[in-house]
């Protein structure tokens, strides 16, 4: 697939406090680049350090804004403590 329009809104698990959405422009069949972008979403919200054993207690839904139709999913972060 090819990069489009999506809009990402990412949300802490341990509180279910979401943060407002973001718009990206990504292919939405790559998550291992997804999660990257929920990482650099995460880190600048939540300042955290440079690990990344705090990314389990994020996940991020995606949706998106070129294709309205296709159903939003979520990509889940995952912490190099996993």
């Amino acid at each position: 697939m090819s990069a489009e329009n999506l809009e990402v809104r990412l949300r802490w698990r341990e509180t279910g406090q979401r943060k407002e959405p973001v718009r990206i422009h990504a292919d939405p069949e790559d998550i291992s680049g997804l999660t990257r972008h929920l990482e650099t979403i995460a880190r600048a919200w939540g300042n955290h350090d440079a690990s990344t054993r705090w990314l389990g207690e994020y996940e991020m839904e995606v949706r998106s804004l070129d294709r309205p139709w296709i159903d939003a999913f979520t990509v889940s972060g995952i912490s190099e403590d996993s």
